[in-house]
């Protein structure tokens, strides 16, 4: 059970990550892993990248994602912000949580901002700033 596991790994990196960085250029820095190598012993940002190409082996048109940047080094966290850029790029919709303003801002289009569980109002990326996001978030409590 154990060799199916890592083999698993294997191919999902094989699989996800490489026919990505084949695909779209968008990928530099892939990463590898060997049969009896094991997800848990990378990195978080390469365990991130492990499960993009999970994600990307399937060919979703739609993508969620819950602080994809999360715990993860600048490095790893500027190929991850490359990555759902081409995503984008290729027409797919992304839909991404995160409390991390200068990211929400850096990476989306459109932002819908939550106050204590209701949505508080929807703006385009372009025409707004932190302040008028702050206003958002605080508008329900």
């Amino acid at each position: 059970m154990a060799k199916r596991n890592k083999l698993a790994v294997f191919s999902v990196v094989a699989l996800g990550m490489m026919f990505f960085a084949e695909q779209n250029k968008a990928c530099t820095r892939a990463v590898y892993l060997g049969p009896d190598d094991m997800i848990a012993n990378l990195s978080g940002g390469n365990q991130q990248k492990v499960i993009f190409g999970k994600w990307l082996e399937r060919s979703p048109s739609v993508f969620m994602m819950d602080d994809p940047t999360r715990g993860i080094d600048v490095g790893a966290k500027y190929e991850i912000y490359e990555l759902i850029i081409e995503m984008a790029k290729q027409g797919k919709t992304i839909i991404v949580v995160s409390s991390e303003m200068p990211e929400i801002l850096g990476i989306t289009n459109r932002i819908g901002v939550m106050s204590n569980g209701h949505l508080a109002g929807i703006v385009n990326t372009r025409e707004t700033n932190q302040e008028e996001l702050l206003r958002l978030s605080a508008k329900y409590l």
